[in-house]
């Protein structure tokens, strides 16, 4: 019933945002989190991204985490809870359209996913990024079988896509594979081509008004979403190749993407219409954002975390096949996610807990807050570092 869902979905929840909350107490800074919490304290002191200071990313992730008057380790709280809820918007899902077993162990595999455990607890972008792009894809995926309140599921999917790429501009590729699938289900061609422009006019419309937020001026806009990002490389493709090599050997990577793939290939075992095969969708988005990562003008691993929670998504007929829609799950699918979680337990711990990027130095995030006041202590008041 709906009510055992929703409590089930709760339940998943709250123990991932315990899970991350823990992550985010051991694991040791990221660099760019200090220019997110510098930004979030400039928009507290009246200051806006953009038009007063250098901010090269979507404006609205300094202004959400201003509300909270916090130190690291509380804005990393507020991360946790957001990949709390963005496993317990998957488990509800999942859970509503297939199993709960399906649903437990989708989450399991996404919680314990190293592209999610070491980037979902930081304050950075992923955590709402994520959140947004899932559940503007669970709102698409919704409308696709929807009976009643399609409309309301078209705008939702706008408003939440445009809200995640005001967080991080990459998320409105999601637009793309969001328009084929409404058109694609609707058995009336010219009602899914409707629905798909009022939501691509939603998200755009949200972008809009989110981008004038700063006051900035167009080329104060461009240059920090644009400009800053287009120096010269000098080491040209390079980097992609490298990335590419690393990717080869990433034997995390090709389980995330082979899991998926082989609960898309799901679809010849099951019956039915297009529109209730919602993983074909996820796998889509999974696809879109996997290539965007290699293609990246400077690929980082920590990009293919946007695309983990669709693999996942569309890897759920595969846990559906392999427990046989019992109320446990037989031995095939225990024996898979033991090596799933062992794997990613075991031969990532260290780049959870420990930098994975050595050539960089980092701080604990306590330090933080030290380094913080000795610099209030011996700068003078006004000063900006």
């Amino acid at each position: 019933c709906k009510k055992t869902v929703f409590l089930f979905a709760l339940a998943l929840a709250a123990c991932a945002a315990l899970w991350f909350y823990w992550l985010g107490c051991v694991r040791w800074m990221d660099r760019d989190e200090g220019m997110y919490a510098m930004a979030a304290e400039l928009v507290r002191q009246g200051y806006h991204p953009w038009k007063d200071f250098l901010y090269p990313q979507a404006p609205l992730y300094p202004y959400f985490l201003a509300i909270f008057d916090l130190d690291m380790p509380g804005l990393r709280t507020i991360s946790a809870v957001f990949g709390g809820i963005t496993v317990g918007v998957l488990a509800w899902f999942l859970a509503s359209r297939r199993s709960l077993t399906t649903a437990a162990w989708a989450c399991v595999v996404l919680m314990t996913c190293w592209y999610i455990a070491s980037w979902i607890p930081t304050v950075k972008t992923q955590a709402p990024a994520i959140f947004l792009t899932l559940a503007a894809g669970v709102m698409v995926a919704r409308r696709a079988s929807a009976t009643r309140l399609k409309l309301l599921n078209v705008v939702g999917g706008g408003v939440l896509g445009g809200l995640a790429t005001l967080v991080k501009v990459p998320c409105v590729a999601l637009l793309l594979p969001s328009v084929a699938w409404l058109v694609m289900t609707e058995q009336r061609r010219l009602m899914g081509v409707r629905d798909s422009m009022v939501m691509v006019g939603v998200a755009l419309a949200v972008i809009a008004v989110g981008c004038s937020l700063p006051g900035a001026s167009r080329d104060q806009i461009l240059f920090n979403l644009f400009d800053y990002h287009n120096h010269p490389l000098d080491d040209g493709w390079a980097p992609h190749f490298g990335v590419l090599q690393f990717w080869v050997k990433d034997t995390h990577a090709f389980l995330l993407v082979g899991l998926g793939v082989v609960g898309a290939l799901c679809y010849f075992r099951e019956d039915g219409p297009l529109r209730g095969k919602d993983h074909l969708f996820a796998a889509a988005i999974g696809t879109m954002f996997t290539v965007g990562y290699l293609l990246a003008r400077m690929p980082q691993r920590q990009y293919l975390a946007f695309a983990a929670p669709f693999w996942v998504w569309a890897a759920a007929p595969l846990w559906h096949h392999l427990s046989a829609r019992r109320p446990l799950p037989n031995w095939r699918t225990a024996m898979l996610m033991l090596a799933w979680v062992g794997f990613s337990l075991l031969g990532y711990w260290q780049e959870i807990t420990v930098s994975p990027f050595v050539h960089q130095n980092y701080f604990a995030a306590e330090q933080v807050d030290e380094v913080r006041d000795y610099l209030k202590m011996n700068l003078s008041p006004g000063s900006e570092v």
